[in-house]
């Protein structure tokens, strides 16, 4: 849930960038690309761990 709460307020910040404000918004397009494959490396190892576990039973 930290995760996609701080994905959204980066695509916020993509957002005000594009009127004009602070950096550009390439940078938080990367940012925001960045959260996501974290999003999905903790997705992957959760799905792996809690295979992990049905196989110890």
């Amino acid at each position: 849930m930290a995760l996609e709460d701080h994905r959204h307020g980066l695509k916020k910040l993509e957002e005000e960038s594009i009127l004009g404000f602070g950096l550009e918004p390439e940078y938080w397009h990367g940012r925001v690309a960045e959260v996501e494959e974290l999003r999905e490396i903790v997705r992957e190892n959760a799905v792996e761990v809690s295979d992990e576990d049905s196989d110890a039973r």
